[in-house]
């Protein structure tokens, strides 16, 4: 099976069909898989349906979500094509798992996914893995994401990584537990430096040649020091020779088994990857103690934004803006009482929600006046600090488009929204609701998986055309502004007030 893999296209999905047109010209190809942004995030069906139309592409086409985020409408398009957006394109989603039917294995992981799914984690014998970049040998320049994509290749040990970067680099492949692991980074198509942009391959299942075998080293990724600098790290396509293979711990003796993950001659108990990640959990934990004096939605907080807040109500509830709110109008409804969950509250549970349904009621009312109907989104975990409901308001004729954008990143995480409310009486879900349409989609989560704390805003922020504000962090405003806000908004909501 020929395979026929592109780098990164920037959005530019017109350009990149053109060159794997003339590259099918020359030598014909089962599958083509493209790697970063394939499209961009404003991109419509039509507009693909009429491309292809004029000129097809005669392999079916895979592209995962990058960096930049995929266009509500062909999300859509996915969920009810099965993945297919236009005649041999199919969207793959965020993270997850592709068999094609020849017996291809597909592992995918975007950066817009704080945690793998469960089904990509639990991989066996993949045969590529596509990643947004390569994690770096030097610990000192990760990410959490390139934690993730470490924890990926050490767990699936995929035949092929493919990731992008500015220029190609294949770095020297390594071996663990009898695989090998060859990663490879592609420069964006068509480049100006003209970089390495593609890379074909014959897909076999068979083991690695001998000579792969052979030039394979230790897993770099399990090293005490920091690793190599970039320029020693990678074999690229003006290097002859390998680099020396880095350092390495002390390997185990023969018949030595690890007591933790039960895997023989390959490391001692103190280096088993599974003893990090339980540090890391546990790291997590303890980052997430946090107190009522210093917890953000805490009104006990001496450094609480007051300015912030537009309403506080009689039984147990208030309202603020958030810091950072995507859209004007953007509101968040927060329980007083410092507890993670609503369903935490006890015996004071009905008090304080009713009144915080009688806020989001009263919201929507005040939405209706400038045309718009509230998205109410909760995050409930058992572990969090402060429960809260962001509330945003939305076009109408954007609804059903956003609720199924919700539906699809959601099946994507592996995390699925569904039509019930069964979900919320767990300790740990998200859930999000069109009141005024009483449309409620529940997702139950489980305890010790990682949930990206910007979905919601990630998934309202695509479809409306503002990816760049999915984050909070990237809408501060100075707090003379956020004030200014605040008092424009309490005088516009004063009559729809339910605490006046």
């Amino acid at each position: 099976m020929k395979v026929l893999v592109l780098g990164d296209s920037r959005g530019d999905y017109e350009r990149t069909f053109k060159k794997a047109a003339s590259l099918l010209s020359k030598q014909s190809f089962d599958c083509i898989i493209c790697l970063g942004d394939l499209l961009p995030p404003t991109c419509s069906t039509e507009c693909l349906q009429e491309l292809f139309k004029s000129r097809p592409v005669e392999a079916p086409c895979y592209f995962m979500q990058g960096p930049a985020g995929v266009a509500a409408e062909v999300l859509a398009k996915a969920e009810a094509e099965h993945g297919q957006v236009a005649a041999n394109l199919f969207y793959l989603g965020e993270s997850g798992l592709l068999t094609l039917t020849e017996g291809l294995g597909i592992g995918f992981h975007s950066e817009s996914v704080p945690s793998a799914v469960p089904s990509l984690l639990g991989a066996k014998d993949l045969d590529m893995l596509l990643l947004d970049e390569l994690p770096p040998l030097n610990s000192e320049l990760k990410s959490p994401y390139h934690d993730t994509c470490i924890q990926l290749l050490e767990g699936v040990l995929p035949k092929y990584v493919f990731a992008c970067d500015k220029q190609y680099a294949e770095r020297r492949p390594f071996k663990q537990m009898g695989r090998v692991v060859r990663e490879i980074a592609l420069a964006s198509v068509a480049n100006a430096e003209k970089s390495k942009w593609f890379y074909a391959f014959n897909w076999q299942s068979q083991s690695p040649a001998p000579e792969v075998l052979a030039a394979a080293v230790s897993n770099p990724y399990r090293q005490s020091k920091p690793g190599p600098e970039p320029d020693q790290e990678v074999v690229t396509a003006n290097t002859a020779d390998y680099p020396a293979a880095p350092g390495k711990r002390k390997s185990p003796p023969e018949g030595y088994c690890c007591k933790l993950c039960s895997q023989v001659d390959d490391h001692y108990y103190k280096d088993c990857p599974n003893r990090q990640q339980r540090k890391r959990q546990k790291t997590i934990r303890q980052v997430a103690a946090v107190r009522p004096d210093t917890c953000f939605f805490c009104l006990s907080n001496p450094t609480l934004a007051r300015h912030l807040l537009v309403s506080i109500g009689d039984h147990g509830s208030y309202m603020a803006l958030p810091k950072g709110a995507m859209t004007p109008n953007h509101v968040l409804v927060v329980p007083v009482s410092h507890v993670p969950t609503i369903k935490s509250l006890d015996e004071a549970r009905e008090e304080v929600e009713g009144e915080m349904l009688r806020y989001t009621e009263a919201l929507d009312k005040f939405y209706a006046t400038i045309g718009s109907i509230a998205v109410v989104f909760e995050l409930a975990r058992s572990t969090g600090v402060h429960i809260h409901w962001q509330v945003i308001p939305i076009d109408p004729l954007k609804c059903d488009e956003i609720m199924a954008a919700f539906r699809v990143q959601g099946e994507a995480n592996s995390t699925p929204l569904r039509e019930e409310s069964s979900g919320s009486e767990a300790d740990d879900f998200f859930r999000v609701t069109v009141p005024s349409r009483n449309i409620t989609l529940t997702a139950p989560l489980q305890a010790s998986a990682r949930f990206d704390l910007q979905f919601g805003r990630r998934v309202i922020a695509n479809v409306m055309g503002v990816p760049k504000r999915a984050h909070w962090k990237d809408c501060i405003r100075t707090d003379a502004q956020e004030a200014s806000d605040a008092d424009a908004f309490k005088r516009a909501f004063k009559e729809f007030d339910p605490s006046l």
